[in-house]
């Protein structure tokens, strides 16, 4: 018997059937907040960076750290040009280039 995956659902991921029958109810998204730089929506569990004063979104901080010269990255960790610039190139996560650049983060709802 071949089942059709349009009807049956067979072959979804289980998150999707979860949020298709209504078991998942974090499915229905709220925006709580803006980013200060981009003005995009996030929602309350979105991590936030600051930089400066503004509460800013992942793509923002990552763009914002990148902006920067190898010597203010330097400057900020206290290491040498040369290694600072090794682990930023490291850095795989937005979460650890946070770490590296000693920015707060926190969720959104909270800085709200």
């Amino acid at each position: 018997m071949i089942e059709n995956t349009m009807v049956s659902g067979y072959g979804k991921p289980d998150e999707a059937m979860m949020y298709a029958k209504g078991i998942c109810e974090d499915y229905v998204l709220d925006p709580v907040y803006r980013c200060e730089r981009c003005r995009d929506k996030l929602r309350s569990d979105t991590i936030v960076y600051e930089w400066g004063d503004d509460w800013i979104c992942e793509d923002c901080m990552n763009d914002a750290v990148m902006s920067l010269d190898p010597s203010d990255w330097a400057e900020v960790t206290g290491e040498s040009v040369a290694y600072t610039k090794q682990m930023i190139e490291m850095a795989d996560t937005y979460e650890k280039l946070a770490d590296l650049m000693r920015l707060e983060k926190a969720e959104a709802w909270s800085v709200l």
